[in-house]
């Protein structure tokens, strides 16, 4: 057995021996920052008496894709480790 690798990517990296390239980060389309949220969201849970918490890890195969997207939620999945 060999060491375990995790490879670490820098997408704010660039090209630059090329003045127009991009990066990663560049391409990629912004969120919204949630993080200003939590306050609030913490706030209201603690207003009531009783609170609902749900795991959504089931939910996530309830979810209809658009036939267009589905290519890029594929799953490699092996049976055998050692194949």
């Amino acid at each position: 057995s060999s060491t375990p690798i995790r490879p670490v990517f820098d997408a704010l990296a660039r090209d630059h021996t090329n003045r127009n390239s991009v990066s990663l980060n560049q391409y990629s389309k912004r969120g919204l920052n949630l993080i200003e949220k939590i306050p609030a969201i913490l706030a209201r849970f603690r207003m009531n008496r009783l609170c609902i918490v749900a795991d959504i890890q089931r939910a996530f195969l309830q979810l209809t894709i658009a036939p267009e997207n589905r290519d890029y939620l594929r799953f490699l999945w092996k049976l055998r480790m050692d194949e």
